[in-house]
């Protein structure tokens, strides 16, 4: 595998594992899999530590509290953090705004369709981070099959996205995370999403 490959792949796999994390509570499924050795190994690769708690903690608790701080973040009637584009940029709270409809038509025009199980719209924090996730899968794959053409269009659309949309609020979002979580691994996931989002900017802007 070469570099770029490897690149574009770990990419990819730091995208995906930000968008579970922001989706909705873990399951055991999805707690089991992120606490697994190779995992826990990527994780602590970022620089970010979720605790010890949810390093070697009990899984019926840390489920307990790892939904009751989300519910916390992204449910509390007073003060919820909303986890949408279009309100995280706009003037109000107005869930489905002009964010919304040009992300919706960005992701369509290059064949990316928000699975309908997801229930989220398409300026949800964790949609915009699967999108990005599945356009640095597409470029490992056409570097790995020496296609370059398409590879150099799905670097193309990554810093399009990203300078449109997710580069613009994914930060902003993160501090209100980091500020308001009341356990480490979210917390931790909030500084790995600001660290990751300045990165890839960083990355476009050089």
């Amino acid at each position: 595998m070469s570099s770029a490959v490897a690149i574009a792949t770990a990419r990819g796999h730091v995208y995906d594992l930000l968008a579970t994390v922001f989706r909705r509570p873990l399951d055991v499924r999805h707690l089991e899999r992120l606490r697994a050795p190779e995992m826990l190994s990527a994780i602590s690769a970022t620089g970010v530590d979720p605790g010890d708690d949810f390093i070697n903690g009990d899984s019926a608790v840390l489920q307990d509290q790892l939904a009751i701080d989300y519910t916390q973040l992204f449910h509390d009637p007073v003060e919820r953090i909303a986890p949408y584009e279009s309100i995280q940029l706009g003037d109000g709270d107005e869930l489905m705004g002009a964010a919304a409809a040009e992300t919706r038509r960005f992701m369509a025009e290059v064949g990316f369709t928000v699975p309908s199980e997801n229930g989220e719209l398409p300026d949800h924090i964790s949609v915009e981070l699967a999108f990005m996730g599945e356009l640095a899968r597409r470029e490992a794959d056409a570097l790995e099959a020496k296609d370059h053409k398409t590879a150099d269009h799905a670097a193309s659309l990554q810093r399009q996205f990203l300078a449109a949309h997710l580069g613009r609020w994914a930060e902003r979002f993160a501090r209100k995370v980091w500020r308001r979580s009341t356990t480490p691994f979210y917390a931790a996931m909030a500084e790995l999403l600001s660290a990751f989002i300045a990165d890839e900017r960083d990355a476009e802007a050089a």
